[in-house]
């Protein structure tokens, strides 16, 4: 839902690099207004726009193996619910203790 906002939005940075294409234009190529340039901004849309679609996969992947899973809602939130107990350090890692 979120990576569809984010897509929405891109033509705020096409505004973006037609103003900065203009200040190019008039040789103004410092702005004390930003520390960010349109190249800058870009790759970090670009970035952004990679990020949401890998996360978008890898969740439709862990959507999948667990239809494939044969495993029940209800066991899983079992599991679920054991894990964060004996999980005491809230590291999403189950240590084993030799006494």
């Amino acid at each position: 839902r979120k990576a569809v906002e984010v897509r929405a939005q891109r033509g705020h940075l096409k505004e973006i690099e037609e103003l900065g294409a203009l200040l190019e234009e008039h040789l103004i190529l410092d702005n004390r207004y930003t520390e960010h340039s349109t190249v800058g901004l870009a790759q970090a849309w670009d970035q952004l726009d990679q990020l949401a679609m890998r996360m978008q996969h890898n969740l439709e992947q862990q959507i999948q193996a667990r239809n494939q899973s044969g495993v029940s809602e209800e066991a899983l939130r079992e599991f679920s619910m054991m894990f964060k107990h004996f999980d005491k350090v809230k590291a999403g890692k189950l240590y084993q203790l030799f006494i």
